[in-house]
Protein backbone atom coordinates (compact mmCIF):
# COMPACT_ATOMS: atom_id res chain seq x y z
CA UNK A 1 0.00 0.00 0.00
CA UNK A 2 3.13 2.22 0.88
CA UNK A 3 4.17 1.68 -2.45
CA UNK A 4 1.07 2.85 -4.28
CA UNK A 5 0.63 5.85 -1.60
CA UNK A 6 -2.31 4.58 -0.22
CA UNK A 7 -3.42 5.60 2.97
CA UNK A 8 -4.24 3.14 5.28
CA UNK A 9 -6.95 4.71 7.05
CA UNK A 10 -8.88 4.97 3.82
CA UNK A 11 -12.86 3.85 5.15
CA UNK A 12 -14.04 0.58 3.58
CA UNK A 13 -17.33 2.08 2.98
CA UNK A 14 -16.42 4.06 0.38
CA UNK A 15 -14.28 1.17 -1.85
CA UNK A 16 -16.26 -0.43 -4.06
CA UNK A 17 -16.90 -4.12 -2.44
CA UNK A 18 -20.14 -5.64 -2.46
CA UNK A 19 -22.44 -4.88 0.19
CA UNK A 20 -21.69 -8.63 1.60
CA UNK A 21 -18.14 -8.10 2.14
CA UNK A 22 -18.27 -4.48 3.16
CA UNK A 23 -20.96 -5.81 6.10
CA UNK A 24 -18.59 -8.70 6.84
CA UNK A 25 -15.97 -5.95 7.55
CA UNK A 26 -18.46 -3.95 9.68
CA UNK A 27 -19.05 -7.43 11.21
CA UNK A 28 -15.04 -7.91 11.94
CA UNK A 29 -15.15 -4.05 13.09
CA UNK A 30 -12.85 -3.51 9.77
CA UNK A 31 -13.62 0.15 9.02
CA UNK A 32 -10.17 0.84 7.22
CA UNK A 33 -7.84 -0.75 4.62
CA UNK A 34 -5.32 -0.86 6.83
CA UNK A 35 -7.28 -2.55 8.99
CA UNK A 36 -8.21 -4.82 6.36
CA UNK A 37 -5.33 -5.64 5.56
CA UNK A 38 -3.55 -6.31 9.30
CA UNK A 39 -6.28 -8.56 9.85
CA UNK A 40 -6.18 -10.64 6.41
CA UNK A 41 -2.44 -11.03 8.07
CA UNK A 42 -3.62 -12.51 11.17
CA UNK A 43 -6.18 -15.22 9.50
CA UNK A 44 -5.73 -18.71 8.97
CA UNK A 45 -4.20 -20.23 6.20
CA UNK A 46 -6.87 -22.99 5.97
CA UNK A 47 -9.28 -19.68 5.70
CA UNK A 48 -10.98 -20.02 2.71
CA UNK A 49 -12.50 -16.84 1.12
CA UNK A 50 -14.11 -15.28 -2.03
CA UNK A 51 -15.98 -13.09 -3.87
CA UNK A 52 -14.49 -9.53 -3.25
CA UNK A 53 -13.28 -9.68 0.36
CA UNK A 54 -10.39 -12.38 -2.09
CA UNK A 55 -10.56 -9.72 -4.67
CA UNK A 56 -9.20 -6.75 -2.10
CA UNK A 57 -6.33 -9.38 -0.85
CA UNK A 58 -5.37 -10.33 -4.02
CA UNK A 59 -4.69 -6.94 -5.33
CA UNK A 60 -3.33 -5.64 -2.38
CA UNK A 61 -0.65 -8.75 -2.23
CA UNK A 62 0.01 -8.60 -6.11
CA UNK A 63 -0.35 -4.73 -6.69
CA UNK A 64 -2.48 -5.26 -9.00
CA UNK A 65 -3.17 -2.08 -10.62
CA UNK A 66 -6.05 -2.81 -13.27
CA UNK A 67 -7.68 -5.05 -10.20
CA UNK A 68 -6.82 -1.94 -7.57
CA UNK A 69 -9.55 0.40 -9.82
CA UNK A 70 -12.28 -2.10 -9.48
CA UNK A 71 -12.36 -1.93 -5.50
CA UNK A 72 -10.84 1.09 -4.08
CA UNK A 73 -10.64 4.57 -6.64
CA UNK A 74 -7.13 3.93 -8.20
CA UNK A 75 -5.85 5.94 -11.17
CA UNK A 76 -3.26 2.90 -12.71
CA UNK A 77 -0.54 4.46 -13.33
CA UNK A 78 -0.50 6.89 -10.85
CA UNK A 79 -0.48 6.80 -6.90
CA UNK A 80 -2.78 7.46 -4.39
CA UNK A 81 -6.78 7.42 -4.61
CA UNK A 82 -9.25 10.18 -5.72
CA UNK A 83 -11.66 11.78 -5.02
CA UNK A 84 -13.90 11.57 -8.73
CA UNK A 85 -13.29 7.97 -8.92
CA UNK A 86 -14.24 7.21 -5.25
CA UNK A 87 -17.58 9.46 -6.32
CA UNK A 88 -18.02 7.02 -9.43
CA UNK A 89 -17.78 4.43 -7.15
CA UNK A 90 -20.70 5.40 -4.51
CA UNK A 91 -23.35 4.95 -7.50
CA UNK A 92 -25.18 7.84 -6.18
CA UNK A 93 -25.71 6.40 -2.29
CA UNK A 94 -25.86 9.42 -1.15
CA UNK A 95 -24.16 8.59 2.80
CA UNK A 96 -21.49 7.07 1.05
CA UNK A 97 -20.85 10.33 -1.24
CA UNK A 98 -21.01 12.67 1.68
CA UNK A 99 -18.69 10.27 3.39
CA UNK A 100 -16.23 10.55 0.26
CA UNK A 101 -16.70 14.16 -0.01
CA UNK A 102 -15.46 14.52 4.21
CA UNK A 103 -12.73 12.16 3.13
CA UNK A 104 -11.54 13.75 0.01
CA UNK A 105 -12.43 17.53 1.70
CA UNK A 106 -8.91 18.88 0.33
CA UNK A 107 -9.54 17.53 -3.30
CA UNK A 108 -12.79 18.47 -3.08
CA UNK A 109 -11.57 22.43 -2.62
CA UNK A 110 -8.90 22.28 -4.92
CA UNK A 111 -11.38 21.55 -7.73
CA UNK A 112 -13.84 24.09 -6.30
CA UNK A 113 -11.21 26.65 -6.52
CA UNK A 114 -10.22 25.29 -10.45
CA UNK A 115 -14.00 25.76 -11.63
CA UNK A 116 -13.95 29.33 -9.97
CA UNK A 117 -10.56 30.03 -12.08
CA UNK A 118 -12.56 29.29 -15.19
CA UNK A 119 -11.60 25.81 -15.86
CA UNK A 120 -14.18 23.60 -17.17
CA UNK A 121 -15.56 20.38 -14.71
CA UNK A 122 -15.14 18.05 -17.96
CA UNK A 123 -10.94 18.61 -17.46
CA UNK A 124 -10.86 17.63 -14.02
CA UNK A 125 -12.75 14.45 -15.19
CA UNK A 126 -10.63 13.56 -18.30
CA UNK A 127 -8.15 12.21 -16.00
CA UNK A 128 -10.44 9.20 -14.85
CA UNK A 129 -9.07 7.00 -18.41
CA UNK A 130 -12.25 5.08 -18.11
CA UNK A 131 -15.13 6.30 -20.60
CA UNK A 132 -18.21 5.00 -18.25
CA UNK A 133 -17.52 6.64 -14.95
CA UNK A 134 -16.20 9.59 -16.80
CA UNK A 135 -20.04 9.83 -18.08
Amino acid sequence: MAKLEITEDFPIMLTALDSDTRDFCNLEKLTTIGEFARFEQNMSQNVIVGGDFRKLLNVLSHVDENGLREVLPFRVGDRGLHLFECLAQTKGDLVRVQAALGYFADEWKAVHRSLNEGSPLARQLIVLGNEEDET
